[in-house]
Formats: C-alpha cells, structure tokens, sequence
C-alpha cells in the first residue's frame, strides 16, 4: 500500500515537470542578466539603451541581432538601436552573450579601451570602416581580470554588454561594419576558433558642429571620476 502511495504522488509531480519543461521550451525566452559592469554609459549615470522582446527570444526570430554560429552551445550577437548617428552621438554597442546549451557556461571578463575610456567586457570588437578600407581592433588593455574568479552563466541566460565605441575608437563619419568576438569562454584555449557574432552596420555623419576628433560626445558624458 505504501508503494502505490508513493507511486501516485511521483506520478502527479512528473506531470507537472513535464508541463512546466514544455512552458519553457514553448515560451523559449531567455532570461537577461546584467554584466559586471553594463555598461560604460551606465557606470556614468546616462541612460542605457534597452532590449526588445525579440531580443529574449530564439536568434532566428532576432532578424534586428547580429547572431554568430553556436559554439558549445554559445552564442554572442551584437546590434546598434539605429542604423545612423551624428558624430556625436553615443554609439552604443549593444552585445549578448547566450547559453543556449544544457550545461552551465563560465567566462572570464577583461579590460578594453585605454586611458579613462577602459570598461569592463566579455567581448573585443573588429570595426571597418567600409568609407576608407580601413580595419581597427578594440583589444584587451589589461588582462588581470582573465586570472580572477569566472562567472557563470546557466542555459537559457544571456548576459547583456553595452559598450560606447565612440569613447574607445575614433569614428570618423563614414559607413562602418561592427563584429563582437571572444575568447574569455573558460575552457576555449587560444588555438581554439572564437566565438563571434554577425556583422552589424552603422552609418556616422557630420554632426552640428562638424567632424570632431575622438572623445568628443553630448554633454554629460566626461570621463567618469576616479
């Protein structure tokens, strides 16, 4: 008696997994985690561009996300919230990493940028500039974080980067295609292919004031104080 007891109190109790694993794989949303340090602009008080509802969803329904290739069972896609900007706009860079895997993911973060204009990242950037034929790397400034504790990062979450290419590269106007990349997976040695995302593609014109050089933005976004 004891047995059939057990029997169908077990029984109910996997029907009921059973139903909330088929809401999870119905809905398919993935849940966003904020990263270390979101973001250059946040870390200065401005506001930080917000995700769609697309955004949460699987990378085929994403057409506005730039989604790279799964790699163990990864992925990484960057967009910009439009396609054009006056030179001295924010140009957010706006990357997510996802775990679209079964097994828990961990990833070591690093410093890019120089001088005040370091942030925090995952990720690195490879921008051309299609105007002038010209290709710049945004590469790891300091690589004391990459030895410091991982993070992890469980299936169906993602973890959300905003990066301000404006304050780290100098975006003269032209018409540019952006790729977020990298290697700070833990167990994706050196040798092993990166994980990157698709191209996005911006425009930069002019702005009121015409061409400035690099560090130049709207008012209130100065080097943040140390």
């Amino acid at each position: 008696m004891k047995s059939n007891i057990r029997l169908f109190t077990v029984i109910p109790a996997l029907a009921l997994t059973a139903c909330l694993v088929a809401a999870a794989e119905t809905t398919n949303l993935f849940q966003t985690i904020e990263s270390t340090a979101l973001s250059y602009a946040s870390f200065q008080g401005l506001p930080v561009p917000k995700l769609e509802a697309h955004a949460l969803g699987p990378a085929q329904d994403d057409p506005e996300g730039k989604w790279g290739a799964v790699g163990r069972g990864l992925l990484l896609c960057i967009r910009f919230d439009k396609p054009l900007f006056q030179q001295r706009e924010p140009v957010n860079a706006m990357v997510l990493l996802r775990n679209a895997g079964n097994k828990e993911a961990r990833y070591r973060q690093c410093l890019i940028g120089e001088g005040a204009d370091i942030q925090v990242s995952v990720v690195e950037f490879l921008v051309t500039n299609e105007t002038t034929h010209s290709r710049m790397e945004v590469k790891r400034g300091d690589t004391v974080f990459q030895h410091h504790e991982s993070f992890p990062l469980q299936p169906m979450q993602q973890a959300f980067y905003v990066h301000r290419l404006d304050r780290i590269l100098s975006l003269p106007p032209g018409h540019y295609s952006v790729q977020a990349t990298t290697r700070l997976i833990v167990g994706l040695g050196a040798s092993s292919p990166p994980l990157t995302s698709g191209v996005a593609h911006l425009t930069i014109v002019a702005g009121p004031g015409g061409a400035k050089g690099r560090g130049t933005s709207d008012e209130g976004t100065n080097s943040p104080t140390r």
